[in-house]
């Protein structure tokens, strides 16, 4: 019977956290560790739920307690290795990644993590899976199907959308009845915007469940998704428009959620898509063409992040931030026409852009390789906004808006960024909740970094102008920029007591 409740919380478990209710299913996994302290998959289902919700220190106590109870459990060292980076212990988390390796080479998702984290760091040969494996004495190993599913989770965690999906569909070809697959593999086709494959994926979880919750809400939102597509060409009545606006609502709020957390974690063409969803749903939300500008900008689709900024002052997204974000495209693009120049040069003169290209470079290695030789120093721009308010430039008593920070290098890579937000006056920041935002280890020249921080306004707080100084530092505590933005703050308003008659 204890193993029976023990399972149960466990699935619930599962379930909460393929549907992003973290809370419950933080719950639902310390109920099943209750019951058994030395349930590995829960430890480590635990860890993953921390890591999603930005709690690193407890995603790293539940994570090495899993790998204690299994030390070649390789998704837990994966996801250790990724909490650890955001936690910004880069040593420990490229170790991690290192050991997840050592474990199984061929093992992708930590071979892509090691490569983006450390430039110097050179994958081993992959090893050829042997033609007949030996069937593993341990009674307790873990099931293929669970090991497939588990490396599909992974891959879709690190946005591998395709990786994953292949990994599902192993785990069902081993297990026709595992009903977690079958949602998993909706949900990742639904990534993708493969409708139909995330539907049938869906309508096969119901045959095996007819009450699988995730599955309903996955059809759900498939309907959602291609009624949004359709409603430029509908017309309905106003008893009907009133209850699919309250419906597109919450599935535009979901998906710009969706858009933003995508931003924030650097997986820029998952939020591009993101937030195209949001705009089929609700074609005039200026903050999503904004975010959407963003994204393209940062995955150097200028022409397209130009088309959605002008979209969203079209909008009336605040002229000032649009044309900063303006002229960063215009500057992108001079960076990239430059480069394509030589790209040119290089195709039809080879010889002599051989030469020049190497006497560029040979330049540049003595440059920097020459602590005599002045180097150019960093040119950074710093301009901050108020973001996700229910009015542009003011915040309410209660009301949860973002400081949306753009930090733009025009000069030399710098290293170890840090960026500061104070108040100008001391003490003039009363009533208001905010983190200084993480350091920043590489920015290189010719990037720009977006960086937003919620901030969240005291119900009780009085009305005023506030004004805020940004400071960023650079190695060894240089200061690199200086900026203010100020914004109005507006109290709480009770309602009006109606007259007596």
């Amino acid at each position: 019977l204890k193993n029976a409740i023990k399972q149960v919380h466990y699935n619930k478990g599962v379930t909460y956290l393929n549907t992003d209710r973290y809370s419950e299913a933080v719950t639902a996994f310390q109920n099943a560790i209750t019951l058994d302290s030395d349930f590995t998959t829960a430890h480590y289902n635990l860890g993953l739920t921390y890591y999603k919700m930005e709690m690193y220190p407890r995603a790293l106590d539940a994570l090495q307690k899993a790998i204690a109870l299994d030390p070649t459990f390789i998704a837990a060292h994966h996801a250790l290795a990724l909490a650890y980076f955001g936690a910004q212990e880069l040593g420990k988390a490229t170790a991690a990644a290192k050991e997840t390796l050592r474990l199984d080479p061929n093992y992708q998702p930590a071979r892509s993590f090691l490569e983006t984290i450390d430039p110097s760091f050179t994958p081993p040969e992959p090893v050829p899976p042997a033609s007949d494996p030996p069937t593993p004495s341990d009674p307790d190993a873990k099931p293929k199907h669970v090991a497939h599913y588990e490396l599909g989770t992974a891959y879709r965690d690190s946005g591998r959308q395709l990786e994953a999906i292949l990994e599902f569909q192993k785990a069902i070809e081993i297990a026709p009845d595992f009903l977690s697959a079958h949602v998993s593999l909706g949900e990742a086709y639904f990534d993708l915007e493969h409708l139909d494959e995330a539907e049938s994926a869906a309508n096969a979880a119901l045959k095996i469940d007819s009450n699988c919750q995730p599955a309903h809400q996955l059809l759900n939102v498939i309907n959602a998704a291609r009624q949004s597509s359709e409603s430029e060409t509908e017309v309905s009545d106003s008893t009907t428009e009133s209850a699919s606006s309250d419906s597109e609502t919450d599935t535009r709020e979901k998906y710009y959620k969706r858009a933003e957390a995508f931003m924030e974690s650097g997986q820029y063409n998952e939020a591009a898509a993101a937030y195209r969803r949001v705009i089929k749903i609700a074609p005039n939300f200026a903050d999503a063409y904004y975010g959407l500008s963003v994204a393209y900008l940062q995955i150097g689709a200028f022409s397209d992040a130009r088309a959605a900024a002008e979209s969203a002052s079209q909008f009336k997204f605040d002229p000032q931030e649009i044309r900063e974000l303006l002229n960063i495209i215009k500057r992108a693009e001079k960076q990239q026409r430059r480069e394509k120049f030589w790209k040119t040069v290089l195709s039809y003169t080879a010889v002599l852009a051989v030469v020049l290209f190497g006497a560029i470079w040979v330049y540049r290695i003595w440059q920097n390789g020459n602590t005599d030789a002045p180097l150019t120093a960093p040119q950074i721009e710093l301009t901050g906004s108020l973001t996700n308010t229910s009015r542009k430039g003011f915040l309410k008593a209660g009301e949860t808006g973002r400081l949306q920070l753009m930090i733009t290098n025009k000069g030399k890579t710098v290293r170890d960024v840090e960026l500061k937000v104070e108040p100008v006056k001391q003490g003039s920041i009363a009533g208001l909740k905010f983190m200084n935002p993480r350091l920043i280890s590489v920015l290189p020249e010719n990037r720009t970094e977006t960086i937003r921080i919620p901030i969240t306004a005291d119900t009780e707080i009085q009305g005023r102008d506030q004004t805020l100084q940004l400071l960023l530092f650079g190695e060894n505590k240089t200061r690199l920029a200086t900026a203010a933005f100020s914004f109005k703050v507006i109290p709480e308003t009770p309602d009006p007591i109606p007259p007596r008659r």
